[in-house]
């Protein structure tokens, strides 16, 4: 009865963690292992403390339906004790503590005994940690920089918000494209058009009614003009070393004006654009620009401003672009595709709230009192089907 119950629970949570991982990630393809992320999940309810609101709701959330804590840790014993002899399928936990801290015992027992995972102390606040923590995940299978660790905290809440940001915005940007032009196939960059869009915004004045508008429309949060800027420069700096996609942004400025200071530093220094300038009531102007974004993408975007939108009226002229080039050798059945994923969203989503704040109740983990709660849940997935055959990796941290 048991066992049929944690294996209907085990289909449930799957299904569902489908179902919103393709809501959060429309007409992208999903790579990823509910055993794995489930596995991990409940590795952390084992830490909860006993009774608390905090350990329901995850039961309720992993659906691990009417078993407690004891039985939900026996059945993962029995699948992971199965996999031991497994030779097509390997799996691996860890548990890494802050170096000074002592795991609790009963905890520490559940886990190296039924999660075949043995604490091992770390220092976090090292610039090492995110390497340590990766490499242990890569000698285990295919999965390579799963942990970007920064400091100070703060700054990884503002990571998250920013780039949930971007999601929030690509879909509403989605949703109005397709309404606007129906039953035609559209091609866009939504992260082009959001970076023109805040480059923008960085020109607003402060405190301004229109600063806030553009907040809410490009979907930018609680985030000032200065923690988007800093957003923006380490995802532009981040494709200066891609070389599959380039991106390039401009502003032209009417001749005769100039740029504000602090404006002209932002733009330069987090969004890799500096002023040019040029007139905008010459018959040329247009083609100026249209040359400059033909020579950034390689001669695919031609022509992008007509004869008649620039006028001797225009001031300013703010454009951003991606260029996407790649040589592709197609060999089918061979493929190669790796998907990550931050589920903390998706985990609010299935009703796990609470460990994600100040309420979580996750005093079963350690020896002393500490005040803790989960800042992310990371899921990274890797697949290689080829001649020989297929080889797939997983990890949750």
């Amino acid at each position: 009865m048991k066992d049929a119950e944690f294996s209907h629970g085990l289909e449930q949570f799957a299904i569902c963690l489908h179902d919103h991982l393709c809501r959060a990630n429309p007409g992208l393809n999903i790579i990823y292992s509910p055993l794995s992320i489930q596995t991990s999940a409940a590795m952390l309810r084992m830490g909860t403390t006993e009774g608390s609101a905090t350990g329901k709701e995850m039961d309720e959330g992993l659906r691990f339906g009417g078993l407690d804590a004891q039985e939900v840790a026996e059945s993962f014993g029995v699948i992971l004790k199965s996999y031991e002899q497994c030779k097509v399928l390997k799996m691996a936990n860890g548990l890494y503590v802050m170096k000074g801290l002592q795991v609790d015992e009963q905890f520490g027992h559940i886990l190296e005994q039924k999660f075949r995972s043995k604490p091992m102390e770390i220092d976090f606040g090292s610039e090492q940690a995110a390497s340590i923590v990766s490499k242990w995940n890569r000698s285990v299978g295919r999965i390579f920089n799963i942990v970007n660790l920064r400091s100070p905290a703060s700054f990884i809440m503002k990571d998250a918000e920013f780039s949930h940001g971007l999601e929030q915005f690509a879909i509403c940007l989605h949703d109005h494209l397709c309404r606007a032009n129906p039953g035609l196939n559209i091609i866009y960059s939504p992260l082009s058009i959001q970076t023109s869009a805040a480059m923008l915004r960085m020109g607003t004045t402060e405190g301004s009614a229109t600063g806030k508008e553009m907040d809410e429309g490009l979907r930018f949060g609680g985030l000032d003009a200065q923690e988007v800027a800093e957003s923006f420069g380490v995802i532009l700096k981040s494709y200066e070393q891609c070389k599959v996609l380039k991106m390039a942004n401009g502003l032209y400025v009417m001749k005769g004006l100039q740029v504000d200071e602090q404006f002209g530093h932002i733009l330069e220094q987090k969004f890799r654009s500096k002023p040019m300038e040029i007139d905008f009531g010459s018959e040329q102007a247009a083609s100026i620009v249209s040359k400059w974004v033909e020579s950034q993408t390689n001669n695919l975007i031609k022509d992008i401003i007509g004869p008649r939108v620039l006028t001797k009226d225009s001031r300013l002229c703010l454009h951003c672009h991606g260029n996407e080039s790649r040589k592709v050798d197609v060999k089918i059945p061979s493929f190669t595709a790796e998907f990550q994923q931050e589920l903390s969203q998706v985990f609010m989503s299935m009703g796990m709230n609470r460990i994600f704040s100040g309420q979580a109740e996750l005093g079963g983990m350690l020896q002393s009192e500490e005040s803790l709660f989960v800042s992310k849940i990371v899921h990274k997935a890797f697949i290689e089907v080829n001649e020989v055959g297929t080889e797939a990796a997983a990890a949750t941290v």
